[in-house]
């Protein structure tokens, strides 16, 4: 409870609060990287209950879906948070000021509590049926690819990073000038910001669920596919340039479909197998589908280690991948000679689940 009474103090007593994380060492960053984890639950519901759903797959599926969706939310902030506070930490050293760089780096974290509370209002806002991009729930990229007008962007500033600013406004003046009489005691400081602290647990909890009801309301387009589920009909280009291959063109045969890219170092290692594989099983159609890219860069890149026994496409905008729901690399699909899915595979895929699948699927 004391870390959120942190937290709240920050909302009502920011003077005194930045005092405690400066002047008593109070605190921490990790205050504000936990908040941060579990306000991303709330701010993005989707995104967090389909990587709990993965669990089906295997318990370290969710977890590294949570962990890359948190590289992603709180990457951004940080940097630019931790960056803030060198500068401050630099400008208080040449004017000759004793300031704990530790404790200006917790404090500048803390920057980011009023964008997380307005992020999760964003959310809820979405859930009932108020769209908005004027909050942090939208990422700050998404919003400018809308192309705003002028107003809407000085809005999403006002309301989205006000605050924050306010609160960097104080923190310098904390830094920067003496602080006065004595801050209160720690007790005081703990009952003064108690209130707020269950105020942001409250935020939360509401966030939480709020989130929990959007998601099962939307379960169908966050489930994963799932042996026994239709495969979806899709068109991509050849990365041979020989046009391109629709998947409704295979019907009556298995085919073994492969999502993979060449950033991912498990599915450059498994390719040579997968080639052989591909090789011995020719009357198989093997998609192999890289995920991102172009024809030409995918083209060079297996010219460069002679792979061909695959059919290799190019997802370039990952709409396949979205409509397979693939996240993690690589997933392989079996179907079967109807189009309906025989089994999914996360990570490589050995000879033994191959040959399994494809004769489950109707090899012969």
């Amino acid at each position: 409870m004391q870390w959120f009474s942190r937290l709240g103090g920050v909302l009502v007593s920011p003077r005194r609060t930045f005092n405690l994380l400066l002047k008593e060492g109070q605190g921490g960053v990790g205050d504000v990287v936990w908040f941060m984890l579990l306000a991303m639950l709330g701010t993005q519901p989707l995104n967090s209950a389909k990587a709990f759903l993965g669990a089906g797959q295997g318990l370290l599926v969710p977890f590294s879906r949570i962990a890359n969706m948190f590289f992603g939310f709180a990457l951004g902030p940080l940097v630019s948070l931790f960056a803030l506070g060198l500068v401050l930490a630099g400008v208080a050293r040449i004017r000759g000021l004793k300031t704990s760089v530790d404790g200006l780096l917790t404090s500048v974290t803390y920057l980011w509590v009023p964008v997380g509370l307005l992020g999760m209002l964003g959310a809820l806002l979405v859930e009932v049926g108020f769209a908005n991009t004027v909050l942090p729930h939208v990422p700050t990229g998404f919003f400018f690819r809308l192309d705003p007008p002028w107003w809407k962007i000085l809005l999403r500033f006002v309301l989205s990073y006000g605050p924050s600013v306010y609160l960097g406004w104080i923190l310098t003046k904390v830094v920067f000038t003496s602080p006065g009489k004595s801050i209160k005691s720690q007790e005081e400081q703990r009952t003064s910001g108690r209130m707020p602290g269950w105020i942001i647990i409250g935020a939360l909890l509401v966030s939480w669920a709020g989130g929990a009801i959007y998601a099962n309301a939307n379960y169908d387009r966050i489930r994963p596919i799932l042996p026994g589920d239709m495969a979806t009909d899709f068109s991509l280009q050849r990365a041979d340039g020989k046009g391109t291959v629709k998947l409704s063109s295979f019907h009556g045969k298995p085919v073994v479909m492969e999502f993979w890219a060449d950033w991912c170092s498990v599915c450059m290692g498994h390719m040579p197998e997968m080639e052989k594989w591909a090789e011995a099983h020719k009357d198989i159609p093997v998609l192999a589908i890289h995920q991102g890219g172009s024809v030409t860069s995918v083209r060079k890149l297996l010219g460069s280690h002679g792979w061909s026994n695959a059919t290799f496409l190019v997802d370039g905008h990952n709409s396949v991948s979205a409509k397979y729901r693939v996240d993690t690399l690589p997933t392989f699909f079996v179907l079967d000679t109807k189009g309906r899915i025989v089994d999914v595979k996360i990570g490589a895929a050995g000879d033994s689940w191959l040959n399994d699948a494809v004769k489950r699927a109707g090899a012969k």
